[in-house]
């Protein structure tokens, strides 16, 4: 391997001819391969002046994972590579207690703030098929005969608002972004499917004038993923510690790059906790810090998370 995200990538896409070649022990070719980035890893920090101790946390996941998948075969075994590649690739790291990359948003909710008041709304993408309760037809395995199609109009002139600091898509905390309003305004409005907090959307149209909107959020624009490793609480101080420290290390290390949010796809963001924990869970109280828009899932990970991998049915 001579480095560089292409050679990881080459090793994924042999790995059927290294298991002709390797049998059950082609794994560990893989490990070996991926874990020979490390010295160009290091050597990337440095260049961009990353201490130590953030590259110690990065990649101690892939200890983790190692862990995970040996409890999950019952002998030791790696399988994540597509997720340590982010790692080894310098593209994923732990700050404090949560992991972050930079991803374009490709999410299926437009968001919008009031230019004075600060409220934020999303509406939902054009061609969405939602079910009758507002979620995402097809989530949980769950199909609706009366499932609905999203529509989405938008106006001939939209405005776009200056790239500034991250937000947290919380509605009721308006100054986690900060100031810079385009003034440019356009005529028309927005007129689509509101999504709720929780994740819901309504089924009945709403109109938003631009004249009163600026987009806050839309595919395409620069966002910070953040992932939650385990091993420790999900204290929310330590968290927002976390979502402080991010911000200028990606102005630092990714200078020509301009996040517009954090983003998060996790099933500790399922709206259901909010009925079935106290409002004093960290599960809770992490969750509300986020506008949820409908997304697909299962209880898979969850399901294994909480009860492990050998408990495949509830009776066991």
């Amino acid at each position: 391997v001579s480095g560089g995200d292409a050679d990881l990538a080459s090793v994924s896409n042999g790995a059927t001819d290294v298991a002709s070649f390797c049998g059950d022990d082609a794994w560990r070719f893989g490990l070996v391969a991926y874990l020979s980035m490390l010295p160009r890893a290091e050597a990337w920090y440095k260049a961009h002046g990353i201490g130590m101790d953030i590259i110690d946390a990065t990649m101690a996941d892939i200890g983790l994972w190692g862990a995970n998948n040996t409890a999950r075969h019952g002998a030791v075994r790696f399988s994540e590579f597509s997720w340590i590649h982010l790692h080894l690739s310098c593209r994923l790291f732990r700050l404090g207690r949560l992991q972050f990359v930079l991803l374009p948003y490709h999410g299926d909710a437009l968001f919008l703030r009031h230019r004075q008041e600060k409220r934020i709304v999303a509406l939902a993408m054009p061609g969405i098929r939602i079910r009758s309760d507002g979620y995402l037809d097809g989530t949980d395995g769950w199909t609706d005969e009366d499932a609905w199609t999203t529509e989405l109009m938008e106006p001939e002139q939209p405005v776009l608002m200056e790239p500034q600091q991250p937000v947290l898509m919380k509605p009721e905390q308006p100054l986690l972004r900060g100031p810079g309003i385009a003034d440019t305004v356009c005529s028309g409005s927005w007129r689509g499917h509101r999504i709720d907090p929780d994740g819901r959307t309504h089924r009945e149209p709403a109109g938003y004038p631009c004249a009163d909107r600026e987009v806050l959020l839309q595919p395409g624009d620069d966002t910070l993923d953040v992932h939650i490793p385990q091993g420790s609480p999900l204290d929310i101080e330590a968290s927002l510690a976390s979502f402080e420290q991010a911000l200028p290390f990606f102005r630092q290390v990714f200078p020509q790059r301009t996040p517009q949010a954090f983003h998060c796809h996790s099933w500790l963001l399922a709206p259901q906790f909010g009925h079935m924990l106290p409002e004093s869970s960290n599960i809770v109280r992490f969750g509300n810090l986020f506008y949820r828009y409908p997304s697909e899932g299962d209880r898979k990970e969850a399901w294994e998370r909480v009860f492990g991998h050998h408990a495949p049915t509830l009776a066991e």
